[in-house]
């Protein structure tokens, strides 16, 4: 999920649009796109990592 996400925020679209074409939650999204922001060069494994923390 992080990857398509990665590949549809790269075509600049918004985590609502993103959301809706994977058919996925619009707050997972979110957090993932927000995650992006703080961390512009984090990798797959990086983004999912900090998910995990921030969902404990």
């Amino acid at each position: 999920m992080i990857k398509l996400t990665l590949k549809k925020v790269s075509k600049n679209l918004s985590p609502e649009v993103i959301a809706e074409h994977l058919e996925e939650s619009p707050a997972f999204i979110a957090e993932i796109c927000e995650i992006l922001e703080k961390y512009p060069e984090a990798d797959t494994d990086e983004i999912y990592e900090k998910l995990k923390s921030v969902r404990n």
